[in-house]
């Protein structure tokens, strides 16, 4: 049977090495800087597919990072046009720390052992484990 293979707040608490893993996949979006654009896209699926049988409290926050990184490189690249303009100048920024910030919030719950969900993208996340 695997570690941790029930779904949400009712499932047994995570193991230290369950949450530790989660917080490195949530932390993610950081390899970005390391691969930019898709690092974090990189390092969540990898993750995800390394560890998706043994645990699933690390796959839903292993998939959920992937969801939550690719909308974000969408939202990016939806904003390079707006750089020609004023408002791009000032959203991606915006858009990059915020991104990042959310993600430490996520992570910091996860290594609490919360099932913690990003906005969106939890739900989905969560209905692609349990399905």
């Amino acid at each position: 049977m695997a570690v941790g293979n029930d779904l949400g707040p009712g499932a047994p608490a995570p193991s230290k090495e369950e949450r530790t893993w989660a917080l490195v996949v949530l932390l993610s979006p950081f390899a970005g800087y390391v691969v930019p654009f898709v690092g974090g896209i990189i390092m969540s699926l990898i993750i995800y597919l390394v560890k998706r049988d043994e645990s699933n409290f690390v796959a839903f926050h292993a998939l959920q990072s992937l969801y939550y990184n690719i909308a974000v490189l969408v939202v990016c690249v939806l904003c390079i046009p707006l750089l020609f303009v004023c408002v791009g100048f000032v959203l991606l920024p915006v858009i990059a720390i915020g991104s990042l910030v959310y993600a430490v919030l996520i992570a910091i719950k996860a290594y609490n052992g919360e099932w913690a969900e990003y906005w969106l993208v939890g739900k989905w996340a969560h209905h692609s484990i349990k399905g």
